[in-house]
């Protein structure tokens, strides 16, 4: 990470937290129990990876990914690190993600009264949005007039992630000869995370299109689409956490993409199978895992989403082709931009300030008058009591309005200071929803922070905390 951004105090951000699941001490049993199947080295082989030896995997869309995501990849070389274990990332290539748009957090106003309020704002990188739903295998990478220099109209609400946006500019300017706006995207994160971890070999997810596993699971699919669309969505039921969509077995329907260039990626019936090139398909994201898992590694580390999801695509590939894949685990980690120096308001204290200017222009004893309070009691009391005796409560009525606007008039600054209280709590919330935020690109941060985070995971796979 760049040394020009503005390192935070200590007390200024919060340590990161580390989520593996199992814990880091079991990894090594599973990877150690895995025996990959016949056609692994044939599989590996194709997709450039070492075709012997163990191999641990991860992977992601092709975007500037969270702190969250980094973490998968220092868990994955940390762990290789300690099992001789080759790594591989795979980069989620025919997903139709835009990697173009950059979220930082952004300042509205303020000046001599205080530091504005946190907005989240968003960056068109290179203005590189294009037709909905076109992967990012099927786009082609920018060029140096796309990419836009500044962040639009907002700026960055500390001179750190003002630096990192500036660093996420100059990373993909120097990534831009790629072949695709997947590969530009793959590369660009992969060197900004180089200072913290080392990058490993990288592999698009679209490449598994042209290995001897794909076709022949195509075939299968050709010769009994039914019973694998059937299976698909019995597991997909199985596990409605992961919200997965049913396949539309009525129209046969198959868990694959058709791809082409400048195209939107398109669904793919069992009637079209004999016409499309095998070229031109690429697994959808339960048929991509599954795969990878059968051939491609012997541990595979997903995140929270792919943790929750996988579990359908055990279940899917275990009845319709009796496969036993790879085990898999989840890592994960959160980090705070400094964007806070004191602690945030509780929902209760915010609600209890927002009751309390409310409360204070009906109660006197709110603004500490005591005599108003009572005669506002006896007041309602005189109206009660008119009213059940049929009698006019209008003087009592006229009366209690009176005491009512005496009090706000000679309390009035008391009812500013309790108004301004509730706004402040309640932009103190919604300011800490954004510093909050762990989906903040990672290149936002500062150094110490990605190596604390780096340091985290390191000491659970050392024994040396949690």
């Amino acid at each position: 990470m760049s040394t020009a951004q503005t390192t935070p105090q200590a007390s200024s951000w919060t340590a990161p937290t580390v989520r593996l699941e199992p814990e880091a001490s079991l990894w090594a049993g599973l990877l150690a129990a895995r025996k990959a199947p016949d056609g692994a080295s044939t599989f590996r082989s194709e997709l450039g990876l070492p075709a012997q030896g163990p191999v641990v995997m991860s992977g992601h869309q092709a975007e500037i990914w969270h702190p969250g995501i980094l973490t998968k990849m220092i868990a994955l070389r940390e762990f290789a690190a300690r099992t001789h274990a080759a790594v591989a990332w795979v980069v989620v290539d025919q997903d139709s993600n835009e990697p173009g748009l950059v979220r930082y957090p952004s300042r509205l106003g303020g000046g001599p009264g205080g530091p504005g309020r946190l907005i989240s704002a968003t960056w068109n990188v290179g203005r590189l949005m294009g037709a909905a739903d076109i992967p990012t295998a099927s786009r082609s990478p920018w060029t140096d007039a796309d990419l836009d220099p500044n962040w639009g109209d907002r700026p960055a609400a500390t001179p750190g992630v003002a630096c990192g946006l500036a660093r996420i500019r100059d990373a993909l300017r120097r990534n831009a000869a790629q072949p695709t706006l997947a590969a530009a995207l793959a590369a660009a994160p992969a060197a900004l995370a180089g200072e913290v971890v080392e990058a490993p070999t990288m592999c698009m997810a679209s490449a598994i299109a042209r290995t001897g596993a794909f076709a022949d699971i195509v075939e299968r699919m050709r010769s009994d689409w039914a019973v694998c669309a059937r299976a698909y969505n019995d597991a997909a039921a199985a596990s409605p956490g992961a919200g997965l969509k049913p396949l539309a077995i009525d129209r046969g329907e198959l868990p694959l993409w058709r791809l082409g260039a400048g195209q939107p990626r398109r669904r793919v019936y069992a009637a079209q199978l004999q016409e499309i090139p095998i070229a031109e398909l690429a697994p959808r994201a339960l048929l991509m895992t599954a795969i990878l898992r059968e051939f491609g590694c012997d541990l595979f580390i997903h995140g929270l989403g792919g943790g929750i999801y996988d579990h359908a695509t055990e279940r899917w590939m275990g009845e319709w082709l009796g496969w036993a894949l790879a085990p898999s685990v989840v890592a994960t980690g959160t980090c705070v931009l400094p964007l806070r120096s004191d602690p945030p308001p509780s929902d209760l204290e915010v609600g209890r300030a927002v009751w309390q200017a409310h409360h204070a222009r009906h109660d006197p004893g709110v603004l500490g008058d005591a005599w108003a309070r009572r005669r506002k009691q006896d007041l309602v009391a005189e109206i009660a009591d008119h009213r059940r005796r049929g009698e006019d409560p209008a003087p009592s009525f006229d009366e209690l309005h009176r005491l009512l606007s005496r009090v706000r008039i000679e309390n009035a600054a008391g009812l500013d200071a309790l108004v301004r209280r509730a706004q402040e709590l309640r932009q103190g919330l919604a300011d800490a929803k954004v510093a909050g935020d762990r989906t903040w690109a990672f290149a936002l941060y500062d150094a110490e922070q990605l190596v604390a985070l780096r340091d985290r995971v390191r000491a659970r796979f050392t024994g040396g905390g949690r």
